[in-house]
């Protein structure tokens, strides 16, 4: 749970500033991940890369209770305004199906949402209704049976989700909103793996020069007979 400075220069080499002129700037300072089987991992860039959509997944497998918990500490338009004038809201029901959804938004210092991701529960809550630091969690709590795989999606954006629950990031001066959803997807054991794609047209093309070879072989062959 860190943040660096950001550099107006490396903002201007992004493109980010051009002509003096300012567009709305999405950062993510960094994210977390905590699941039941590979623990807890935390990725924070050297220097907070803009974006407009980013996601990242944690996949399980084996029969009993499991948590997947994923964490972002976005910002907006930091470089011109700092990054403690943002609040964050909910929108929509939490998810009791294919597992039981949880969320935080929370500031990354002050707040308990830094010691809530570190294997969970997280508690529901929403700590920045008024102006400050924004970080969201979202988590799912699920029970696999014998054979049975999952697979978490967790996706920042700038775009709204199609998700019946999702939390939000908003800068009051530009009015930008990052959206932060998850997806619970769970392949129940005996499953089909789905086929495989059709070939490519390029494939389709050697394939058939394949198949014209082998014919006018043959019947080379038996002219020659």
């Amino acid at each position: 749970m860190k943040k660096l400075p950001f550099l107006l220069l490396a903002l201007v080499l992004n493109g980010v500033v051009v002509n003096g002129a300012s567009a709305t700037v999405m950062n993510l300072s960094e994210w977390a991940t905590y699941s039941d089987q590979s623990g807890f991992t935390d990725t924070y860039p050297s220097q907070p890369a803009p974006f407009t959509s980013f996601s990242f997944s944690l996949s399980f497998s084996g029969a009993g209770s499991h948590t997947a918990i994923g964490f972002v500490d976005p910002d907006i338009d930091a470089t011109f305004n700092t990054w403690s004038n943002e609040t964050g809201a909910t929108n929509g029901s939490l998810a009791s199906s294919p597992g039981t959804e949880s969320y935080e938004i929370d500031d990354p210092y002050s707040g308990t949402i830094w010691t809530d991701i570190h294997g969970g529960p997280l508690g529901n809550f929403n700590n920045s209704t008024t102006p400050g630091d924004v970080s969201m969690a979202l988590g799912w709590g699920f029970t696999l049976a014998a054979g049975d795989t999952a697979t978490a999606t967790f996706l920042v954006s700038t775009d709204l989700p199609t998700t019946s629950f999702y939390l939000t990031q908003t800068d009051p001066d530009s009015q930008a909103t990052l959206y932060f959803s998850s997806v619970l997807n769970i392949i129940p054991n005996g499953t089909n793996p789905p086929p495989n794609p059709a070939p490519e047209p390029s494939t389709m093309a050697l394939l058939g020069l394949a198949l014209t070879g082998l014919i006018m072989s043959r019947r080379k062959t038996g002219r020659a007979e």
